[in-house]
């Protein structure tokens, strides 16, 4: 029953997240009219040829392709589509050419606007490609020229010409060749030289920092109290079934949760390591009315998983995750069959699982409702068996946020 009502939750998080993800922006079409509008922030990874856009709230969404818009933004980022010469033979590391020259092919894309001035600057993302195109005072751009290409089976040289194209067409006292020979084809280094060129030329330059800011990992650690709700059974296979509820108990738990927010994809990814300590399992039950059974589980859990969020609003996301999880089980945990004459004790072990959980956080601190998969928790003894389960209502503060 919790793990239906579980589902019905996530399928609830998912509609609202989908009717969430369009935001403020404005495309131009070929006829240059520019239209204010809505559009899907997907924080493409690649570069996309099309995008998706509503034309207010209530209204139907529809799609653009490359062909139909000049120029598209929404958020900080600003596409603009070009007829570029593109070297793709340089991208796939395990297939190089082995010609040091780029060799274009003449494509129309969409480029995405890093420095708006004298100098302008503009990257374009592929499958295992990363390009970088730069325009002095127009609209006519040229390509940066980085190539890796293959020498022998077993060498791969570098052709870095765009280090000369920069001495060559950026000139600007205080610049100097050294300068630029430390300039490395990535992102965050084209930027930084292209506002001190641009800086250099007009001291009044400025610089939208939303627009060149690079897509930087975040770390929270979350203090996780809660209240867990567990079951344990025993099942007796040998000489007759039986099946014996160990009981249902509330406990406490509380956790440490590190979380690592992905730089990508508007932060909706994140890794996550929980350690969490849970209060004792007691219980005593009669079996078959000729001996007791006690028991005793104790354990420090462990789960290593992934986290997606889905953004309401600036301040209120929801979220789903799905983790490996160990339990430890702590040296003093047993079952115990009691008979007048005997006791046998039968060891508990670490057993491994998988768990899913749903939640809502807002701002500082999050409530969230998890499970797992059940799991054996007994030490492997013929014809005994167990069950574990368990869903927790979990409170969680981001201590450094």
């Amino acid at each position: 029953m919790k793990k239906t009502i579980l589902l019905a939750l996530l399928v609830c998080s998912m509609v609202c997240y989908a009717q969430n993800n369009f935001k403020k922006g404005y495309f131009i079409d070929n006829l240059g009219a520019k239209t204010i509008c809505l559009i899907k922030d997907l924080d493409w990874a690649n570069t996309p040829t099309e995008f998706e856009y509503k034309l207010n709230e209530f209204s139907k969404s529809n799609l653009h392709t490359i062909t139909s818009v000049l120029e598209f933004s929404v958020s900080s980022y600003v596409f603009k589509r070009y007829s570029v010469d593109i070297d793709r033979s340089g991208g796939n590391i395990r297939h190089l050419s082995s010609k040091r020259e780029p060799e274009f092919v003449r494509e129309t894309v969409f480029l995405k606007e890093l420095i708006k001035g004298n100098a302008s600057l503009y990257s374009y993302s592929g499958k295992n490609l990363k390009l970088f195109f730069f325009g002095i005072h127009s609209d006519d751009l040229e390509p940066l020229v980085y190539k890796e290409y293959s020498v022998s089976a077993d060498k791969v040289n570098i052709n870095d010409y765009y280090k000369m194209q920069l001495l060559e067409a950026l000139k600007c006292e205080g610049i100097t060749f050294n300068d630029i020979k430390r300039v490395k084809y990535q992102r965050d280094d084209l930027v930084d030289f292209f506002i001190r060129y641009n800086s250099c030329k007009n001291p009044d330059f400025k610089i939208d920092s939303n627009k060149i800011k690079g897509k930087k990992g975040k770390f929270n650690l979350h203090l996780k109290p809660g209240v867990t709700f567990s079951s344990l059974s025993l099942e007796r296979v040998v000489d007759f079934n039986e099946f014996t509820n160990l009981g249902n108990q509330t406990g406490f738990r509380i956790g440490v949760e590190a979380e690592y927010v992905l730089g990508l994809n508007n932060n909706k990814w994140a890794f996550l390591f929980e350690t969490v300590y849970n209060s004792e399992h007691t219980a005593e039950r009669p079996l078959r009315n000729v001996a007791n059974l006690t028991s005793k589980f104790q354990s420090i859990f462990l789960s290593l998983g992934a986290r997606h969020y889905m953004f309401l609003n600036d301040d209120l996301k929801l979220f789903v995750n799905a983790a490996y999880e160990q339990d430890i089980v702590s040296s003093s945990s047993k079952l115990s069959v009691i008979y007048p004459l005997n006791t046998y004790d039968f060891e508990y072990q670490t057993r491994n699982s998988f768990g899913f959980g749903l939640g809502a956080n807002y701002k500082k601190i999050s409530l969230e409702l998890r499970t797992s998969l059940d799991r054996d928790v007994l030490k492997r003894w013929i014809g005994w068996g167990t069950k574990f389960s368990y869903y927790s209502i979990i409170i969680g503060y981001n201590i450094l946020k």
